[in-house]
């Protein structure tokens, strides 16, 4: 949130507020330009921007990477020396760490009253570094040899999901599973420790993943398999988020194509967010089916609500022999997942169904479903 330009030659664009407030602003070694995070200025004017962007646009979260305060360039101090002396010393601070810290602290928590103040069901997440600490630092670390985000870019990550100030977390767990220092094998599991509740949702590389051979088979020329079945058995991991997303759409090494004929083969609602809300909204109304000529089409009514928070986002459509249980749980059943209050059959195989629909809510919530019975005979 904190950095202002990405490479040593850029410059911000005209009219930012770096020109009209540059005494907000440092520059470091590594020739970015950045927010000075101890300042309230800086806390109050990156509030403002995500407070419009919430106004304005219909986002489901606010997302975060891995930048605060930026990563160290060897042996150069972050040049905040005149907000330690106005700030840190006369706050009664002793640690310049655990200052700097607390100055992150306290965005966090301010973006997160920010967002429960005007749209309660839109998420705070934080894709942090991969290492919070190392075990040699800090009993409570992982087993890891690498640089730590609590001491190198003074994010106390696991702390924000334990306040409840964020949502969800998405650790850059990029590296390989006998990674020397910072194996998938150790931090899958800790970061599985470090949920408290919250959503965690893991970060992976996919060229790292398709181009490094199974530490358990080395016939096999990936770590697709290997990683996906750890994730499984860890409790608190709710999916993953691959990196880069053109890897994955463009199908680098098969994995979007091994991926869908293995580990995620049906369609899937992201989990409930229940401690944001966990009433789910009214059943639709006034579900029926129009025949055609050559389709069948579903309608439905949005269930009315006055709270925003029970509105429907979007429906979910599914299909059932008929004969057979209506089953929301059975993923495998999902046809359609959609924002319009309509669903077209074209394609559909001739015989007899049950369709079923439920509204599903910002928050992930699932309604009772409605039902209509279906014959298709084209």
């Amino acid at each position: 949130p904190y950095r202002v330009t990405s490479g040593k030659d850029d410059k911000p664009a005209q009219g930012h507020i770096y020109y009209q407030h540059p005494e907000w602003f440092v520059k470091y070694a590594d020739g970015k330009i950045y927010f000075d995070p101890a300042l309230p200025e800086s806390r109050n004017f990156i509030d403002v921007v995500v407070r419009d962007i919430i106004n304005r646009y219909d986002v489901d979260a606010i997302h975060m990477d891995d930048y605060f305060y930026p990563y160290p360039v060897a042996g150069v101090e972050f040049p905040d020396s005149a907000s330690w002396e106005k700030y840190g010393k006369a706050e009664g601070w002793t640690d310049k760490g655990d200052w700097r810290r607390h100055n992150v602290d306290l965005l966090i928590e301010q973006l997160h009253n920010t967002l429960q103040e005007v749209k309660p069901w839109v998420q705070l997440g934080i894709s942090p570094f991969g290492i919070w600490r190392n075990k040699k630092t800090d009993a409570r670390g992982s087993e890891t040899h690498g640089l730590e985000c609590y001491d190198a870019l003074y994010a106390d990550c696991p702390k924000w999901t334990k306040e409840g100030w964020v949502d969800y977390m998405v650790p850059q767990l990029y590296w390989e599973q006998e990674h020397p220092r910072a194996s998938g094998e150790k931090l899958m599991p800790w970061w599985n420790g470090e949920a408290y509740g919250r959503g965690m949702y893991y970060g992976f590389s996919v060229a790292n993943v398709m181009t490094h051979k199974d530490t358990r088979d080395s016939t096999i020329d990936n770590q697709l398999g290997e990683k996906m079945e750890l994730l499984h058995k860890l409790d608190n991991v709710n999916g993953v988020v691959w990196w880069p997303g053109y890897t994955l759409t463009n199908n680098f090494k098969g994995v979007g194509d091994m991926l869908k004929r293995k580990y995620m083969t049906t369609q899937a609602l992201p989990p409930v967010y229940t401690w944001l809300d966990n009433k789910a909204p009214e059943a639709v109304k006034k579900l029926k089916a129009q025949a055609s000529c050559c389709e069948t089409v579903l309608r439905w009514n949005a269930p009315k609500a006055t709270d925003a928070m029970q509105k429907a986002a979007r429906y979910v459509v599914y299909r059932f022999k008929k004969g057979e249980a209506v089953d929301t749980n059975k993923a495998e059943a999902i046809v359609e997942i959609t924002g319009e209050t309509c669903y077209h059959t074209h394609g559909t195989l001739k015989g007899k169904y049950v369709y079923a629909v439920t509204a599903v809510d910002k928050c992930n919530n699932e309604s009772a479903p409605a039902t209509v019975e279906v014959e298709i005979t084209k």
